[in-house]
């Protein structure tokens, strides 16, 4: 199963976790929390280049150990090669410290893919650049973005740091273990101030160009079980 066929999968069990995250204040105020100055200075944000695979593979590998399932390794490979259309590099002095990805996968629905950190810089603010820079490059809608996850256990704790909220909609691998998906929301207010927190530690936003969404259908069966328009969403602003 590819990463894409993994996401329209679990997409459509998330639904009471998505109305969670429509109607709390939980993403804004974790958000902030959050945006805290990195420990490291001199770190460069930019869009994934195919020279940067074989760095992208060395973290992904010294990750694997013990954390991903088997299958993930082929999968994070097919997606690299495809190229990935927004995937972004953390760089420090020349060298590729962690990576990330993004996938639009309707107008209001992203997922969040392989978020990757050198373990020889993990706890040093750049798992946090990784978040916030993929968050900045979103598209900034009226209404609410929904972000998604399929993690593992070991990096729930990391995510709902951030707002994610658990699903009761697990994904499961090819051994049939059972591992976490989580969602939270974000609006064209959080966007902005992703950029600016990008802007305040003098790390320029990627210019992705204009992101285009896989599908304009894919959350249909999930968008029909969110609460009326007219909803007071304000908190999450």
């Amino acid at each position: 199963m590819t990463i894409f066929a993994r996401i329209k999968t679990w997409m459509m069990g998330c639904g009471r976790a998505i109305r969670l995250a429509y109607q709390t204040p939980i993403a804004r105020y974790a958000l902030e929390l959050e945006m805290r100055p990195p420990k490291l200075h001199g770190m460069v944000l930019r869009a994934y280049r195919p020279e940067d695979f074989e760095a992208c593979r060395l973290i992904y590998e010294l990750n694997a150990p013990n954390r991903f399932p088997k299958e993930v390794s082929q999968e994070h490979e097919e997606y690299l090669r495809q190229p990935p259309e927004a995937n972004l590099i953390v760089e420090l002095d020349h060298q590729i410290i962690g990576c990330g990805g993004l996938i639009l996968n309707h107008p209001d629905c992203a997922s969040f893919v392989y978020g990757l950190v050198h373990p020889e810089y993990q706890q040093l603010g750049v798992g946090r650049l990784l978040f916030f820079g993929r968050i900045a490059i979103l598209p900034p809608l009226e209404k609410d973005t929904f972000i998604f996850i399929a993690t593992v256990k070991p990096a729930l704790s990391y995510y709902e740091r951030f707002g994610f909220i658990l699903t009761d909609h697990s994904w499961k691998d090819e051994s049939g273990c059972e591992h976490p998906s989580a969602v939270t929301a974000v609006n064209a207010a959080i966007i902005q101030k992703a950029r600016d927190y990008l802007s305040r530690n003098e790390i320029d936003c990627p210019d992705m160009g204009i992101l285009k969404p896989r599908s304009e259908e894919l959350a249909v069966d999930v968008w029909k079980n969110l609460p009326p328009k007219n909803t007071d969403s304000s908190s999450l602003s």
